[in-house]
């Protein structure tokens, strides 16, 4: 029987074959002019990030799944081939519709979504890293576990995108870490450089869970209570000035 930590590290180890995409990246690769001029690869990655569909539900699978038809959609809607309902992409437009079912096939898309990243300089991402980023959007969205797995879909059967959900869960800091983290930072917020008893300390994730970070040592540091709900889980990539302004306030 594995224990906890065995556990975190087999996942954080498959979790690295497969990257999240985040939105920064994703709006590079939307905004790609081949990607543009390419409707069908357009289309299947704006229906994988923003809608949480996978790719069989979009072009179908030989001998299981049907592609999507202009029959699927409804005036708000998408009925997918799991039986299930899903919204729009927010970049939808009514025209779309007539593009489907798409021509380019499963193999093809697939591809072509790696060779694109490879161009652009960006992590070899696939269609699950997109479904993955449109896990984590919801996630920062306040929606809860048990509405996003209902919304993508999930089963018992599909375990190998069950482990993301399960890795937010178990990615926990237990107390030895925690306090290797407060002599790390001396007992200081480095954000406004109080330190305890005047304020509570709190342990945060640099790169936060939502954004796939990980519960390691390097990205875990001290800050106040009030600096930590002012930061709540978003990534901070000015450091210095966040820091800076942080301390203006007090």
């Amino acid at each position: 029987m594995e224990n906890k930590t065995q556990l975190v590290l087999k996942l954080n180890k498959e979790l690295k074959e497969i990257p999240t995409i985040i939105q920064a990246d994703f709006k590079i690769l939307l905004d790609n002019t081949k990607t543009l001029k390419n409707k069908d690869f357009f289309l299947a990655i704006s229906l994988a990030f923003f809608s949480g569909l996978r790719l069989n539900e979009i072009c179908g699978l030989k001998g299981k799944f049907k592609p999507l038809s202009k029959e699927d959609f409804l005036e708000n809607k998408i009925i997918t081939n799991y039986d299930r309902t899903v919204n729009f992409p927010s970049n939808w437009e009514a025209k779309y519709i007539n593009y489907f079912p798409l021509k380019r096939k499963r193999s093809a898309l697939q591809r072509r979504i790696s060779f694109t990243c490879k161009r652009l300089g960006l992590k070899n991402y696939s269609f699950l890293s997109l479904r993955q980023g449109y896990l984590l959007e919801q996630l920062n969205k306040g929606y809860s576990l048990k509405f996003i797995k209902k919304s993508m879909g999930y089963d018992c059967k599909r375990n190998d995108e069950l482990k993301v959900i399960r890795n937010l869960k178990i990615n926990t800091i237990t107390p030895k870490m925690r306090v290797k983290v407060f002599h790390k930072n001396n007992f200081t917020c480095v954000f406004c450089g109080r330190k305890s008893p005047e304020v509570k300390l709190t342990v945060d994730h640099i790169i936060p869970i939502t954004c796939y970070g990980t519960s390691k040592f390097n990205n875990l540091q001290t800050l106040c209570e009030t600096c930590n709900v002012g930061k709540q889980n978003n990534l901070l990539i000015n450091i210095p000035k966040a820091i800076e302004k942080a301390r203006e306030v007090f």
